[in-house]
């Protein structure tokens, strides 16, 4: 398995994926609802984030717009 593969099979709480950006959970959560945010995964009401995306957005490769 290469470490690509492995990495798009880590998933970020919203307190780790808060953590690794250095934000607060709250400010993290608020730019989710805004769209402005790093990719996310949500069922019911469990939000996980896959690093590889919280680490592209925040190298500034990623952007997704409101909806």
């Amino acid at each position: 398995m290469s470490e690509e593969t492995k990495a798009n099979r880590i998933w970020l709480t919203t307190a780790q994926a808060a953590d690794r950006l250095a934000v607060s959970k709250r400010t993290l959560m608020r730019l989710r609802q805004s769209g402005a945010g790093p990719r996310f995964h949500k069922r019911g009401q469990i939000v996980r984030y896959r690093a590889d995306d919280v680490d592209r957005w925040m190298g500034g490769d990623t952007s997704r717009e409101a909806r």
